[in-house]
């Protein structure tokens, strides 16, 4: 498709922008597991809100909804974009 539109597919800015969009893709699939693991970690000595993984996931769920899942998606983004993109920009002219 990238042809199609008149762009060279090995050129830096497709490199990049594909690299953004997985590093958006590799957030929406990990940041639910990130935010269950950062919660069970994170709990109070002596005060487990959390029996385990599952007990988390569904009360987070009933609480917060599915966007609940998602909190510091952004900053995740922000910290895996441009790394992504210097990777593969990088290694791609290498």
């Amino acid at each position: 498709r990238c042809a199609e539109a008149g762009l060279d597919v090995a050129s830096p800015a497709v490199h990049g922008a594909c690299s953004a969009a997985s590093a958006g893709a590799s957030i929406l699939a990990c940041n639910p597991m990130d935010v269950v693991r950062t919660r069970l970690y994170n709990q109070p000595v002596g005060e487990r809100r959390y029996r385990h993984a599952g007990d988390a996931v569904k009360k987070i769920l009933a609480t917060e909804g599915v966007s609940g899942f998602y909190k510091g998606a952004l900053s995740h983004y922000l910290r895996l974009g441009p790394h992504l993109v210097m990777v593969f920009v990088i290694l791609e002219r290498l």
